[in-house]
């Protein structure tokens, strides 16, 4: 893999209330989605079998689809969040049907995410999802992960972060909202 893009989804109706919890992107998400498309597409060259691959729950790929518009979203259910943030119940969303998992089968979900994409294809691969799955991935790519890092909340929502060939180029760039 030569470049992975990571980015938090912008900010949605579940930010601002817990309880809603597969909510889509609220108007200021679409802002924070249009001023990271300008900025991507200004500052960075895209190789053209670049995968984009994102976070089942609607926040995500609605992120995915504003910012880039005119790519496929590969649909991963590897890359939804986890478990504390998730209801303790069996749930549906979208038809997938999702169970409680203890924190070892997330970080093992990550770790197979991680294995399945980010080794190997000499491509460029787009990843939209959550704070924790992210910093989950970061930990991958420096070592085994062993456990959850804690989600401090220091990704901003529809931030950036970049891995060039296995090194963290930049984490949680922000480029605000217009």
């Amino acid at each position: 893999m030569n470049n992975i893009f990571l980015i938090r989804h912008a900010q949605s109706f579940k930010n601002l209330d817990p309880k809603n919890y597969n909510g889509g992107l609220t108007p200021n998400g679409i802002k924070q989605c249009v001023v990271l498309h300008k900025n991507l597409y200004k500052n960075y060259l895209f190789q053209p079998n670049i995968h984009l691959v994102s976070s089942p729950f609607l926040r995500c790929i609605e992120t995915a689809r504003y910012v880039f518009p005119s790519l496929e979203i590969n649909i991963e259910s590897d890359l939804r969040e986890e478990p504390s943030s998730c209801p303790q119940s069996e749930h549906w969303i979208d038809n997938i049907c999702y169970r409680p998992e203890t924190k070892q089968d997330f970080l093992n979900r990550i770790s197979k995410f991680y294995n399945r994409y980010c080794l190997g294809e000499d491509t460029d691969l787009i990843v939209v999802t959550h704070g924790t799955v992210i910093d989950c991935l970061l930990a991958n790519i420096h070592s085994n992960i062993t456990e959850i890092p804690e989600w401090n909340h220091l990704l901003p929502n529809c931030s950036l972060t970049i891995v060039s060939n296995n090194r963290l180029i930049t984490k949680g760039l922000y480029f605000g909202v217009v």
